[in-house]
């Protein structure tokens, strides 16, 4: 009995030695990876961003044949959410860009909208003379 209390005692410690510092690896492992996609996302939003203040807001449109419905009716939100959000005060912006704008930071629900997800891409425009 003494012999099989040694050695399950034995493997314990090796276990404990090697097991905690390991499951504290795989836990940071998978927080930097959170983080990491968090912040690629913030910087892509960022370069959107950037793209689009470097045009005027008239220049571009998203590659659609009709404009997308506002985010405001797509997640269903009440009038008074829509008076609170940034999107709904600034509807000539992308709900995201104006979202990013307002919050300081992109919010993790538009990383995976499909609005944020459409290209802007430029129209040309032509001026009619009446």
């Amino acid at each position: 009995m003494s012999a099989l209390y040694e050695t399950t005692l034995i493997v314990g410690m090796f276990l404990l030695r090697l097991g905690i510092p390991l499951a504290v690896i795989a836990l940071v492992s998978y927080w930097f990876k959170r983080l990491d996609a968090r912040w690629t996302a913030e910087a892509n939003a960022y370069q959107r961003a950037q793209r689009w203040d470097a045009a005027t807001a008239a220049a571009y449109t998203a590659q659609q044949p009709f404009p997308p419905p506002p985010c405001w009716t797509q997640r269903g939100c009440s009038e008074e959410q829509r008076t609170r959000c940034a999107a709904g005060q600034q509807p000539c912006l992308p709900c995201w860009l104006a979202r990013m704008r307002g919050e300081g930071q992109l919010p993790a629900a538009c990383t995976h909208c499909a609005l944020f997800m459409l290209p802007p891409t430029p129209v040309s425009v032509t001026m009619r003379a009446d």
